[in-house]
């Protein structure tokens, strides 16, 4: 057995021997071996010298092994590694006090780094807002640059790049706000709504062309309607309320009755006032189609077989769209519509035909225009 001394850094003023633990070995017994000779004696006490030395070197490495640069898969419990991969097979929980605003913060100043990435079999990331926080929390102010990026794998089967759930009283799922847009669909390589694959009610599209389709029904490919852009076509409005745009009883439209049979006349009925005068009932000239009603009182004496017919112009069509008589027997009568909307210095226009002479009203109460 043998004591080491440890050595007196310069400058210190405690120069007392520090045993250290002794590192005992064993000598031959002089039955079992013959005795050690100078040379041979010198040899074991560099060999026990090494074995110290070695001892002090494997404790140091102990000591610094974290700050190593070589992938690092970490037991349970063990501090993580900057710079290096880490393993755990249980939850690593960071819990931040009531004076931290943020819990992790994760800044990346690459060029196209990413300041947190997650991946998962099921989940990449998981945020939870406690109480009255927020789950996520991500804004981008450089330009072209993602506030979040979320991508679900390309083998996922109806996978989820962003799945967000507010389950509190009076939650949002998700509430978007940009300089430029709030919200921005990536329009499809198609035209029109999808036509193969399985769809879920709520589901939004955006075709090539940018119209926008809301799935209604669930089903391969769903139950489709369009909302707007040029693939969808004419979208219907509604007035506010009814309006009267023609009434040949008070000359409104530019005509007064009685109109005398196997007379055509074409109304403006676009860009102009009705009877009200609101403008906020003002059909505008984009308009394509109208929705009104027609009501005809017939003269005195005309025949029950007379008829009046509503169409957007050129040639009479030969079907009528409403049948009427005197007005003594048959009263007035009325019919609803649908018609295309000729044109007439820029603004649309029908043309009404009458059979026997008669007054008539047209009622719009809503329009086709495109989106």
């Amino acid at each position: 057995m043998f004591t080491a001394r440890r050595h007196r850094r310069p400058g210190a003023h405690d120069d007392t021997t520090h045993p250290v633990r002794p590192i005992r070995t064993e000598s031959p017994s002089p039955a079992s071996s013959p005795a050690l000779d100078a040379d041979q004696h010198t040899a074991a006490t560099m060999r026990r010298r090494g074995l110290i030395a070695g001892a002090v070197v494997a404790a140091a490495a102990a000591v610094v092994i974290d700050q190593r640069p070589d992938p690092a898969a970490a037991a349970n419990g063990n501090p993580l590694t900057l710079g290096a991969d880490n393993a755990s097979e249980s939850l690593t929980n960071l819990n931040a006090g009531p004076g931290a605003a943020v819990g992790l913060q994760v800044i990346s100043a690459h060029q196209f780094g990413a300041g947190l990435a997650g991946y998962g079999n099921q989940f990449g990331v998981i945020a939870n807002g406690l109480e009255t926080g927020s789950g996520v929390f991500a804004f981008s102010n450089a330009s072209q640059k993602q506030g979040i990026f979320a991508s679900s794998g390309p083998k996922a089967t109806n996978g989820l790049g962003v799945n967000a759930v507010a389950s509190g009283p009076g939650g949002i799922g998700g509430q978007f706000e940009g300089t430029r847009a709030p919200l921005r669909l990536v329009p499809a390589a198609s035209d029109g709504r999808p036509t193969t694959g399985a769809h879920q009610a709520g589901e939004l599209f955006v075709d090539r062309t940018g119209s926008l389709f809301l799935c209604t029904v669930d089903g391969s490919p769903g139950t489709w309607i369009a909302l707007g852009g040029p693939s969808a076509g004419p979208v219907l409005h509604t007035l506010p309320t009814p309006e009267r745009f023609v009434d040949t009883r008070s000359g409104l439209g530019g005509v007064t009755g009685p109109v005398p049979g196997g007379t055509t006349n074409v109304f403006t009925m676009t860009g102009r006032d009705g009877k009200s005068g609101n403008p906020t009932l003002r059909i505008p000239d984009t308009a394509r189609t109208l929705v009104g009603n027609l009501t005809v009182i017939g003269a005195a004496g005309i025949p029950l077989g007379s008829f009046s017919t509503v169409w957007p112009g050129g040639p009479l069509p030969t079907v009528s769209s409403i049948n009427f008589g005197p007005g003594a027997v048959t009263g007035a009568v009325a019919n609803s519509f649908l018609v295309g909307l000729g044109g007439v210095n820029g603004h649309g226009a029908v043309s009404v035909f009458n059979s026997s002479p008669c007054d008539y009203i047209l009622d719009i109460s809503a329009y086709y225009a495109d989106a």
